[in-house]
């Protein structure tokens, strides 16, 4: 639960935004502004869970916390959201005849808009709401919706949706040295890396 306060201010934030705008601005504040609890990661099972009010006053979180909060937020403003527990594709697998909760590694927001899902998680920043982040792509999360839960697998982002350019100036001068700079820019699941 979140306090009327907290609501409050979620709303004014997204105020006059389309509804993907409203999920990735409260998105970066999860993901950007709330420090990471000290140590590292847990596995689902062995975190501290605190209240997405806690986490947002406190502005610290852990794997599961942050994706919480996020959720709460969604929810705050009128969004679709479900959660997700996810097991990171780089420390474990869930199985789809066999999901073994010791597996899971925390929680993410999964927005639902119209027959799309963005599948956000707050523990890494991204650039593009439709490249998910690359510990999630190929994952599978428990996807918990009111009555009932399934399994979903995150599809992976094809290859032109990730990308970097890479600009180089260089100037020789007069006695054979050499100047320059070098400008990159990254798309979408690049930058998300880069942002890690």
């Amino acid at each position: 639960r979140l306090d009327p306060e907290q609501i409050d201010e979620a709303n004014r934030i997204v105020e006059n935004s389309a509804d993907i705008e409203k999920a990735l601005k409260l998105f970066t504040i999860i993901a950007r502004d709330l420090k990471r609890i000290p140590g590292p990661p847990l596995p689902l099972y062995l975190t501290w869970i605190p209240s997405a009010n806690t986490t947002i006053n406190d502005k610290m979180g852990n794997e599961t916390s942050r994706g919480l909060a996020l959720a709460a937020l969604l929810k705050a403003v009128g969004l679709d959201v479900n959660l997700g527990l996810v097991a990171y594709n780089d420390r474990s697998q869930l199985y789809p005849d066999f999901p073994d909760a010791q597996a899971l590694d925390g929680v993410i927001a999964v927005l639902n808009l119209g027959d799309k899902k963005y599948f956000l998680d707050p523990t890494q920043l991204t650039a593009d709401a439709d490249v998910p982040s690359s510990k999630l792509q190929g994952a599978r999360i428990i996807l918990l919706k009111d009555n009932h839960s399934e399994i979903v697998k995150i599809p992976t982002s094809s290859p032109d949706s990730s990308e970097t350019r890479v600009k180089y100036r260089i100037r020789i001068d007069r006695q054979g040295r050499v100047k320059g700079s070098m400008e990159a820019t990254l798309f979408g699941n690049e930058a998300g890396l880069l942002r890690r």
